[in-house]
């Protein structure tokens, strides 16, 4: 997990995945370059079916690789997922941490982060004994340091955040463009 923005003013800070933001705009310099060749040399159906393939791929990649991120600020903890974002007041959150990603429970439910994943339990036993024997801070990578990061800002801000409720925002902006490409891919072929 990559920080692509780190504290800024307000005391936000954005943690993206690195690698698959990186794919993703390979993946979308492949496209574009995919659908200039079509455009240049298919025929007319192809042109079609070609970029409405191209096109939900893109979306995808978009989705799944480019968009997710964890957002935190003074007052919530958002985590941006694949087709919804999930805004949860610090105070709300009663638990944070999971086995095989970031998981975020409070009172209204468990949410998970798609963007990161959460400190390995196997280092949770490592850390209490060097808490305990008095060892500095143990050097932390990728997600394990964000989660450590999460969870210090939780402490911090649960008591002074204001609370307000967990707020769930479906992305129309990717649900509703993938239903059209769908039905216009399905479509397409259909009346070949």
């Amino acid at each position: 997990m990559d920080s692509t923005r780190g504290p800024a003013a307000g005391g936000s800070e954005m943690h993206r995945g690195g690698l698959s933001r990186a794919v993703a705009v390979i993946w979308f310099v492949v496209a574009a370059i995919l659908l200039v060749d079509t455009l240049v040399r298919g025929t007319g159906f192809q042109r079609l079916v070609v970029t409405e393939v191209l096109a939900l791929i893109s979306l995808s990649f978009y989705a799944l690789g480019y968009r997710p991120a964890v957002l935190q600020d003074d007052d919530a903890l958002t985590l941006v997922n694949v087709v919804r974002d999930i805004r949860v007041p610090w105070p709300r959150i009663q638990h944070l941490g999971g086995k095989w990603s970031l998981e975020v429970r409070t009172d209204r439910g468990t949410f998970v982060a798609y963007a990161s994943a959460p400190r390995k339990r196997r280092h949770l036993a490592r850390d209490r004994v060097a808490e305990a024997a008095g060892v500095e801070e143990p050097r932390r990578r990728g997600s394990e340091a964000l989660t450590a990061r999460l969870i210090s800002r939780w402490e911090q801000r649960r008591e002074l955040a204001p609370d307000g409720e967990v707020v769930v925002t479906w992305r129309w902006d990717v649900i509703v463009p993938a239903v059209v490409l769908v039905a216009a891919l399905v479509l397409t072929v259909a009346l070949s």
